[in-house]
């Protein structure tokens, strides 16, 4: 993020911090943890799950949304696009 502002010479504002492939292990809550701490009230509240779907439909170079709109990364996504609608 700095190395954009620098070459950019622009005020780029950070509007918050996600989580995202959340698989539920020991070191991804520690990461979240470490996250949380850092950022604070920065941080979104939606965790986007660790989805074979997302990976599939990044292979593919297709949207998730296209490619598994049901799946539960692409709800998750929808939740956070939806709650930032709100906030932005």
């Amino acid at each position: 993020m700095q190395e954009l502002r620098d070459n950019l010479d622009v005020a780029l504002p950070i509007l918050g911090v996600f989580a995202c492939l959340d698989d539920h292990t020991n070191i991804n809550k520690n990461v979240l943890y470490a996250i949380k701490s850092m950022f604070k009230e920065n941080v979104f509240q939606t965790v986007i799950p660790r989805n074979i779907a997302i990976e599939e439909a990044h292979n593919q170079t297709t949207s998730l949304f296209e490619y598994q709109p049901k799946s539960k990364g692409a709800k998750a996504y929808d939740v956070f696009l939806t709650r930032f609608e709100i906030i932005a």
